[in-house]
């Protein structure tokens, strides 16, 4: 008796976990709001500038590099569709076509030269002062970037490097717009603009950070709306 009370209440159970679990699927399914509840609020969304957890939560969701890492730790195409090691110290990209940033203008090779040019000179007018050591250390064998046309970019090495395309997943090294930097210059860490599945609607510092859905994701747009990072203090 005892049992068949036991398995009756164990299967109301699974029926009771079921039933909230399938509006919440649904709702997924249909698009929605992610409130994510985190310790701290973000420092700054300049990835040359910020790379730890509380700014890399966030332009994480906004903001992509040349190539990525897979779950195995392997290097993999990204804002990159492929890549050719041509030699020891030349690495040829070439980029998925028809990929705007957020604000609509291209992702180009003339961005890509730019945004590692921008670090690349410290005596340039965009240049991120106090910029992350990791930055400096990832670009530091970097002798130059070369456009060859508006999809296929070349970077030329002082010296061989092994880890080289291993530092270009990294998230300091995402791209983001040119025309940003321009227009904002050392409030850029405010209004992060790149090319991922989400783009920046609003941040009030020690308050929210609110990310909407990029609907021209090249990638393909993300189920849910709207992510809300909201910081516990």
């Amino acid at each position: 008796m005892r049992s068949s009370f036991s398995r009756l209440l164990l299967g109301l159970l699974v029926l009771g976990l079921v039933a909230a679990i399938v509006p919440w699927a649904d709702a997924q399914k249909r698009g929605g709001t992610l409130t994510i509840v985190r310790p701290t609020d973000p420092v700054s969304l300049d990835p040359n500038l910020e790379t730890t957890a509380p700014g890399a939560w966030v332009y994480f969701n906004m903001l992509e590099g040349l190539l990525t890492l897979d779950e195995k730790m392997q290097v993999k195409p990204a804002l990159a569709a492929s890549y050719e090691v041509m030699s020891p110290t030349r690495v040829r990209f070439k980029l998925r076509p028809n990929v705007k940033f957020h604000d609509g203008t291209p992702f180009n090779a003339e961005a890509v030269k730019f945004v590692f040019e921008r670090q690349l000179n410290d005596k340039g007018p965009y240049y991120a002062t106090g910029t992350y050591p990791y930055v400096k250390g990832f670009l530091g064998n970097v002798a130059g970037v070369e456009v060859l046309d508006p999809t296929t970019v070349q970077i030329k090495l002082k010296a061989p490097l092994t880890p080289f395309l291993q530092y270009l997943a990294h998230q300091s090294l995402f791209m983001f717009s040119p025309e940003s930097l321009k227009k904002w210059g050392k409030d850029v860490v405010k209004h992060p603009v790149g090319t991922g599945p989400f783009k920046l609607e609003s941040w009030e510092p020690g308050v929210r950070v609110v990310l909407a859905r990029n609907d021209a994701y090249w990638g393909g747009a993300p189920k849910i709306r709207q992510e809300i990072y909201v910081p516990i203090f």
